[in-house]
């Protein structure tokens, strides 16, 4: 609901001439709460706006948001094992690498970190039967409980030297532990 007004205002460039110019009052400006609801609105985009900016500069400020073991990994490369412990701990295994002959990483100790997340069941049907059991017909479904563990698993090779020349990131790391930043199969030759 629009209401006119007419408003006459004194223009001095043109030698004291009335001007009439004719304006427009929308609703909101007769009718607070509609201003009101009007403000709310944008006011909660704004925070919206500001959230969503906020989770983009997050993201894309680099691997230590979403993928800080790959990150901790990662600039493990050069340095000596013994400071891999003080980011990740004691590691959980310590074993040799076997390889190919030609594999450069062949014969080097490999530092295992382990974390663990969830633990949980899933439940899937793995068949049924329909039998008679005491003259009666019996249907039998078999379920099979399978036990997820998540856990993220942080690699280290070490040369005799100690010095960290490779890694490798698996599992449920990153990021709400969604598997951000885990290495694949083309990482060893620089691709990844």
């Amino acid at each position: 609901m629009d209401f006119p007004l007419v408003h006459y205002s004194v223009d001095s460039g043109s030698a004291g001439k009335l001007q009439k110019s004719r304006a427009r009052i929308t609703n909101a400006a007769v009718n607070p709460d509609s201003c009101r609801r009007e403000n709310t609105i944008k006011k909660w985009t704004y925070t919206m706006k500001e959230k969503v900016l906020w989770l983009l500069i997050s993201l894309v400020s680099g691997c230590s948001v979403v993928a800080p073991e790959r990150e901790a990994a990662s600039n493990m490369m050069g340095r000596n094992i013994a400071e891999a412990y003080s980011k990740f701990g004691q590691p959980n295994y310590v074993e040799t690498h076997v390889g190919s002959a030609d594999d450069k990483l062949n014969g080097q100790k490999v530092y295992t970190f382990e974390r663990f997340g969830a633990r949980y069941n899933t439940y899937s049907a793995v068949g049924s039967e329909t039998a008679p059991v005491n003259g009666q017909l019996t249907h039998t479904e078999y379920i099979q409980t399978n036990t997820v563990q998540e856990s993220c698993t942080v690699r280290l090779f070490a040369g005799k030297d100690n010095i960290v020349d490779y890694y490798e990131v698996a599992g449920n790391c990153g990021l709400w532990d969604a598997g951000f930043g885990t290495t694949g199969p083309l990482h060893r030759y620089g691709i990844n």
